[in-house]
């Protein structure tokens, strides 16, 4: 049986010492966690005994029977027609109505202020301001806005009172049958209904409209400090109403129940008293489970954040990825087991069956720690000391123990980025555009399309000079404009996708974007000037922005013979068919299909030639390649465990397309880049190769997977992870915002529109 060392963990105090604030934020989540559960189920439980306490309790009444003294204390219940004897006015307005309650509500027009905030980032690249941009319109609004608070007064004053208050009114007397409901019942009746009268009011200065009464000269023209008064009524007279309520001295009031509660039902309709608890048993789960629901997702949160920490008994059960079904698994557990303890005693049996299904979890994955941590001997004792965690065998294999070290340390030193606003991005753009800190001139974009352009356009063969760096753009008042030629149109035309979405949040700006393979700004020539390039090596300094093909003008293969385009449709297509195999399905050996754009690449032929159960590698078409063996005219796609991802003359398209197969990727060559690559780590996401690998140490890599197949599957599934969740097409379009906004913000001048472009319309 193959081997594999023992890699020892790392302490929960060295855990602690890496990761203590996310450690601390889960535990203070997991407090809260509990805490909220605990108090949810408490109240659900005291409310649950309650209902029944007053289920077994109640006394149906007539409604047509006179008030029986002998039932004052016990809880009743009574439908019938709301009787109310006098009505509710407000005489100002000509409003009389028979209803419980009378609701006036007040509107002031006044200002308000919107804030629209900024990113912006100083000359000197050191610090991120949050600048905002600042709004004033005019609004009907209940409450007054203070307008000393605005960043910008002049001329925006709000009154600092209304004349006029908002008030509700009660119905003094309010019975059915015989017995008056007290005010906690009538508080109850809030299902509003809006008055609407064409009664002409008889001031002057009021106006009526719409069933709105203004305060106004102009009703279509309000100034700041007008008012509107608009009318409410529930529970209108004769009415049919249903109450469960404790009958006092012919008062409705609430009853106190054993466990502290009251109860005071009221329901709309003619309503048994089978359907009127029915009703409310149903309103009190609803609000559990709104409650509960929070609970569970702030201990899902919490075991996000712990397992940052790699607490010794957690390390295997919760895993650092936020859509880990295990994470949920284990939080689910937990809440599970909080719910049963505070059910247990009131209702035994679905407090023990909760507690069952929340244990069993725990027992499912020790067992699985135990298989993955210790072998038996011949004595059946566990030698967890000479484990690795990792490996699934347990003898000692020195040739893979630098591997486990690399794999140990990436997992050590790996600090997952901030998901939100596509931040696992942003250093990147930071890092391109720091040589740039001094600011950018309009002589540096001249630079661009004049300087050395001669020599490298005879270099290339170029008839025309128009191409040699890049295209021009301009955004001016938030419209675009472009060089009247491309030389990819579908290039251009997938840029500018992302440029026309966004120009309602961009400034005013001019740029160059490279749209051939290949960057352009050499570090050898000096900072002369910008130029965006989809892909880099370190030795460009080129701004990086994500590819054309990430909406149109990808690569053409037999399946797309017009380009592949459309990320956002392949992440779905490509996500759905990653899971489809579950891991233990897939076939374990490696998967490579690609033309021959280099030698580098031939080691990986002749392996699969020579061990053909370990690697499926063939060419898709013959570059200089000698052999037609080795060659397809079209790609399968098998369903496999590894596939290998080799670059070729420059940045490959499809890295993020083999990743999201939730296959184990080897990445061959670090060398270039684009803009998603840098959040991706070596042995956290994927398995790196040298670009001058031979065969030997192909097969090593191979042998090494194939043994720790814990190892593949993790890494296997942080890389899926990491895409699918760090690489949606809106993740795209914030860098694009982003990258522009911080680009804008360093132009030393104010672009004015170039006549020899075309505006570029949707």
């Amino acid at each position: 049986m193959p081997s594999s060392t023992s890699s020892s963990s790392p302490s929960f105090v060295e855990e602690f010492q890496r990761s203590w604030l996310t450690s601390l934020i889960g535990f203070a989540l997991l407090c809260v966690g509990i805490w909220l559960l605990t108090f949810n189920e408490g109240r659900a439980v005291r409310h649950a005994h309650s209902l029944d306490e007053a289920y077994n309790r109640v006394i149906p009444l007539n409604p047509f029977e006179t008030v029986k003294p002998e039932l004052d204390g016990h809880l009743v219940h009574i439908t019938g027609p709301l009787i109310i004897e006098e009505p509710l006015t407000e005489p100002e307005y000509g409003i009389s109505i028979q209803a419980v309650k009378l609701k006036r509500r007040v509107q002031m027009y006044q200002w308000i202020e919107e804030r629209s905030p900024r990113d912006y980032v100083d000359s000197g690249m050191e610090q991120n301001y949050d600048s905002s941009d600042y709004y004033y319109v005019t609004e009907w609004r209940d409450k007054l806005v203070d307008s000393q608070s605005f960043y910008i007064r002049h001329g925006h004053h709000n009154p600092t009172e209304i004349p006029l208050k908002s008030y509700t009114y009660i119905s003094p007397f309010v019975r059915i049958g015989h017995l008056v409901l007290g005010e906690q019942i009538k508080e109850k009746f809030t299902d509003y209904v809006e008055v609407t009268s064409d009664e002409r009011p008889e001031r002057k200065d009021v106006k009526l409209h719409m069933g709105i009464y203004y305060h106004c000269d102009d009703v279509w023209n309000p100034e700041v400090g007008d008012i509107r008064v608009q009318f409410y009524y529930a529970g209108i007279a004769a009415e049919i109403v249903s109450v469960v309520a404790m009958q006092k001295d012919g008062v409705l009031i609430p009853y106190p129940t054993s466990k502290g509660r009251t109860i005071a039902l009221l329901r709309h309709g003619n309503l048994n008293v089978n359907q009127m608890f029915s009703a409310e048993h149903s309103d009190v789960r609803l609000e559990t489970w709104k409650l509960r629901a929070a609970g569970i997702f702030i201990l899902y949160a919490s075991s996000e954040k712990i397992s940052v920490s790699q607490i010794p008994f957690l390390r295997n059960m919760v895993t650092g990825d936020m859509t880990s079904s295990t994470n949920f698994a284990i939080s689910l557990s937990v809440s599970l087991l909080v719910i049963a303890i505070a059910w247990i005693l009131y209702r035994p049996m679905l407090g023990a069956g909760l507690v069952v299904a929340a244990i069993s979890p725990f027992f499912y994955c020790t067992m699985g720690i135990a298989d993955e941590s210790c072998l038996m001997n011949e004595n059946d004792n566990c030698t967890s000391s000479k484990l690795n965690m990792y490996s699934k065998v347990a003898d000692v294999n020195t040739k893979h123990q630098k591997y486990l070290n690399f794999v140990e340390e990436a997992r050590k030193s790996y600090v997952p980025c901030d998901q939100a606003k596509c931040n696992c991005h942003s250093p990147v753009i930071t890092n391109d555009l720091k040589v740039f800190k001094k600011g950018i001139s309009k002589q540096s974009i001249d630079n661009v399309k004049t300087k050395y352009e001669s020599h490298r356009c005879t270099q290339l063969l170029y008839i025309t000079t128009h191409f040699c760096r890049g295209t021009k753009y301009q955004i001016i008042n938030h419209r675009l404009y472009r060089d009247k030629n491309c030389m990819f149109p579908a290039r251009c035309a997938g840029i500018e996708h992302f440029l026309l979405k966004l120009l309602p949040k961009l400034p005013d700006m001019e740029f160059i974007i490279n749209t051939r393979d290949w960057p352009q700004i050499h570090k050898q020539y000096g900072v002369f000037g910008p130029v965006f390039s989809f892909s880099k090596t370190s030795d460009y300094h080129d701004i990086m922005y994500p590819a054309w093909a990430f909406w149109e003008g990808g690569p053409a293969i037999s399946l797309y013979p017009r380009g592949i385009g459309r990320w956002d449709i392949h992440r779905d297509l490509l996500g759905k068919l990653g899971t489809e195999t579950a891991w233990d399905d897939k076939i374990p050996k490696a998967f490579f299909r690609g033309s021959r754009t280099s030698s580098e690449r031939d080691p990986l032929v002749l392996l699969s030639r020579e061990k053909p159960e370990l690697v499926d590698a063939q060419y898709t078409k013959n570059q200089a390649w000698k052999s037609d063996a080795d060659t397809l005219h079209q790609a399968p796609a098998p369903e496999v465990s590894f596939e290998d991802h080799c670059k070729g003359v420059a940045a490959s398209f499809r890295l993020k397309h083999i990743l999201l197969c939730k296959s184990l990727v080897f990445h061959v060559g670090n060398e270039w880049l684009e803009f998603f690559y840098p959040a991706l780590k070596p042995w956290v996401h994927y398995i790196p190769i040298e670009a001058n690998a031979n065969k030997e140490k192909l097969e090593e890599l191979l042998d090494f997977v194939l043994n720790n197949d814990g190892i593949a599957k993790e890494i296997a599934h942080n890389g899926y992870s990491m895409i699918w969740n760090n690489l949606k097409l809106s993740d795209v379009t914030c860098y694009w915002r982003k990258l522009l906004k911080k680009y804008a913000a360093l132009l030393t001048y104010k672009p004015e529109i170039d006549e020899n472009l075309i505006e570029i319309r949707q």
